[in-house]
């Protein structure tokens, strides 16, 4: 049977974020194998991890809001740390 297809607004994290993005985060972990995440932790430690995401990267969080909440998010990060990638260290 087919769905109707419901449209998806996506946009950069925000400071409103974090409370549904540590929910999602839980669910995730409990139910699924999507997240190499197994302990629970409440939102506000997530701040300085969501400010590690500024719009203008260089590493971004995208959430998906189809409506009222967030369903979904995404983050890019470095691949692995080199040391080229930090020549003063």
């Amino acid at each position: 049977m087919l769905r109707e297809l419901e449209e998806v607004q996506v946009r950069h994290g925000t400071e409103a974020d974090p409370a549904a993005l540590t929910d999602l985060h839980h669910h995730d972990a409990r139910e699924t194998a999507v997240t190499l995440g197994t302990a629970a932790f409440t939102a506000e430690p997530r701040r300085p991890w969501l400010h590690s995401h500024p719009e203008d990267g260089p590493h971004e969080l995208l959430v998906a809001c189809p409506g009222k909440g967030i369903t979904g998010y995404t983050t890019s990060r470095p691949f692995r740390p080199i040391p080229a990638d930090h020549p003063s260290e």
